[in-house]
């Protein structure tokens, strides 16, 4: 069942979705940008950008505060220097979540 379930995938169409997933990951990154040092993501849902001072968990505090939901580094690898947002959400949510974080530097 699971290998029949596979095959039928390959015979969907994801390029609504992928156009769609780029198009927010070139919105974050051009945010997010212009006030922390950030790489482009090559393939992901999320963004993960370097903390003020390198202090994830200090910076996610700030960001709760606001309102904007980031997580720390040290949650998926060894680097409490940086944060992660994903941007599987809708657009103005998105938008303003990241003014926000540019704010709090």
């Amino acid at each position: 069942m699971a290998q029949r379930t596979a095959l039928k995938a390959f015979e969907v169409d994801y390029e609504v979705q992928r156009r769609n997933y780029q198009r927010k990951r070139d919105l974050a990154y051009s945010i997010l940008k212009d006030g922390f040092r950030v790489e482009e993501p090559q393939g992901s849902f999320y963004i993960f950008p370097e903390a003020p001072q390198q202090d994830a968990s200090a910076f996610f505090e700030r960001a709760r505060e606001a309102g904007v939901l980031i997580i720390p580094g040290k949650d998926f690898s060894a680097r409490n220097s940086h944060f992660r947002i994903s941007f599987a959400v809708e657009d103005g949510i998105l938008q303003r979540g990241l003014e926000t974080l540019l704010h709090l530097v």
